[in-house]
């Protein structure tokens, strides 16, 4: 399982995240530091945003980074000083993990297969939270209906949480942002120390 920290890096609007990923070009490494924001991760706090309002130029960036190129990480903002752009960090902690919660109503039986097979058969290291549920409904007396009629011939919810490594919970995230169906909160990084919830398998 890899190692993450996150890593909260004060530095030049629109400079600082660019030079970091240049840095570490520089140095060969090939594993991905992702931008927490453009992720969709929970990290902005209302401080910071006043800080960025008050301090135009400013901008603060919520990196996590895979443990082997932390170290490159601290010797980028560093250096970024003696290039004129000083940066600083300002948190920094281990992650063991990411949780994120979803919901959704499909009225398609392919569509609602797909769904719940990718929320169902997950990855080692992914799992469902203890109150995850998806539930079935058929009404033949709706057949024929127009899709968003009030009633349908069939229709799967689902709601509740997945949680895990980040490693094997991100590409799940990723998939249930992009469908237009499912609605996601915000992915919350978990702290390195934290036990993950019971949680449980799919199950019909």
């Amino acid at each position: 399982m890899m190692r993450y920290h996150e890593m909260v890096i004060e530095g030049p609007r629109g400079w600082g995240a660019g030079f970091v990923h240049g840095f570490l070009e520089g140095r060969g490494s090939r594993l991905e530091v992702l931008d927490a924001e453009e992720e969709g991760f929970e990290v902005e706090s209302l401080r910071e945003r006043i800080r960025e309002l008050l301090v135009p130029k400013a901008e603060i960036l919520h990196l996590v980074v895979p443990e082997p190129p932390v170290v490159d990480v601290r010797h980028a903002v560093r250096s970024a000083a003696a290039r004129g752009r000083a940066m600083t960090i300002r948190i920094e902690h281990a992650v063991s993990g990411i949780r994120f919660r979803f919901e959704f109503s499909v009225y398609s039986r392919q569509h609602a297969t797909r769904l719940r097979r990718r929320l169902e058969q997950l990855p080692p290291g992914a799992r469902l939270s203890q109150g995850t549920s998806f539930k079935e409904t058929r009404d033949p007396d709706a057949a024929g209906l127009e899709l968003y009629a009030p009633a349908h011939e069939y229709e799967l919810r689902g709601e509740g949480e997945v949680e895990g490594d980040l490693e094997a919970v991100l590409p799940i995230y990723r998939f249930c942002r992009d469908e237009e169906l499912v609605r996601v909160s915000r992915a919350a990084l978990i702290a390195a120390g934290r036990k993950f919830s019971a949680g449980r398998r799919g199950r019909k």
